[in-house]
């Protein structure tokens, strides 16, 4: 049975993702930064504490324990971040923003905004509501698991 234009809604979803996450991670690269280390440093940026445990980013991110620590790491060595014991448990790594890490933030929250206006400059504000409104619907449908048919 051939599919309908309307019944690729999945795969034009993943095609809208590939090409945003292909434009963002080429402006990233010019930050040397990762998709992934980007996230982490917007995690750490919108906390109000000011840091947070690995383990706090591992079970955020749902990555192994392995991962988070790469993606510090690799932080830590741009300075972009600061990792240390916590005082009260050596068991426990912290992680807070660096001067560095709030300005690489600042300057992807522009870029990542420049990115949006031009995504949504074909729609307008009714249509983006709508949208908004739409993908909210789905993603909260797909996240408790369930279809109605």
């Amino acid at each position: 049975m051939a599919m309908h234009k309307e019944d690729n809604l999945g795969l034009l979803l993943k095609k809208i993702h590939n090409e945003m996450k292909k434009r963002v991670d080429f402006d990233m690269q010019k930050m040397d930064l990762t998709f992934s280390q980007h996230h982490v440093l917007m995690y750490l940026r919108h906390q109000n504490k000011q840091s947070v445990s690995l383990k706090e980013l591992e079970k955020h991110f749902s990555v192994a324990q392995s991962t988070m620590a790469g993606i510090v790491k690799r932080l830590e060595e741009r300075g972009f971040i600061t990792a240390y014991m916590d005082d009260k448990d050596k068991r426990v790594k912290k992680i807070k923003l660096s001067k560095q890490g709030i300005q690489i933030c600042e300057k992807s929250c522009v870029n990542m905004q420049e990115k949006e206006r031009e995504l949504s400059a074909v729609l307008t504000k009714q249509e983006k509501k709508e949208l908004v409104k739409l993908l909210e619907k789905l993603y909260t449908k797909m996240k408790e698991g369930g279809t109605d048919d």
